[in-house]
């Protein structure tokens, strides 16, 4: 099983609960998944990134955000509004969308980078 799996499949079995916390011990309320998102706070919003490769680089606004791999739940914390998205990798097309994050729901991007044709073999003279 992969380290990845394996780690989904723990988050998945951790959940917070009630049942010890109320005086009766007996309470069966999920409160959150340890693997879920919690609510972003006030005039910001959640920008759930792709299934892409670990070393996708990330620009919003022209600003260097990291790498798809520093972020394990693949979700960023961004202010309100109207943003300009990158995604870039060597040897793949870079991918641009213009998204408009809100308090109200995550923003979510599908799919991933197009890779480049070879180039052609230099002549030689």
């Amino acid at each position: 099983m992969s380290a990845a799996l394996l780690r989904r499949a723990q988050l998945s079995l951790c959940l917070l609960s009630c049942c010890a916390c109320g005086p009766s011990g007996g309470g069966k309320t999920v409160i959150q998944r340890v693997d879920e998102l919690p609510t972003p706070p006030r005039a910001q919003g959640f920008l759930k990134l792709p299934e892409a490769h670990r070393s996708v680089w990330i620009y919003v606004d022209g600003t260097f955000k990291g790498r798809v791999g520093d972020y394990p739940l693949r979700a960023l914390l961004l202010p309100a509004g109207r943003r300009r998205l990158e995604l870039r990798r060597h040897g793949h097309a870079s991918r641009y969308e213009l998204i408009e994050l809100s308090a109200e729901r995550p923003v979510t991007i599908y799919g991933d980078l197009t890779p480049l044709p070879e180039p052609p073999p230099r002549p030689k003279w």
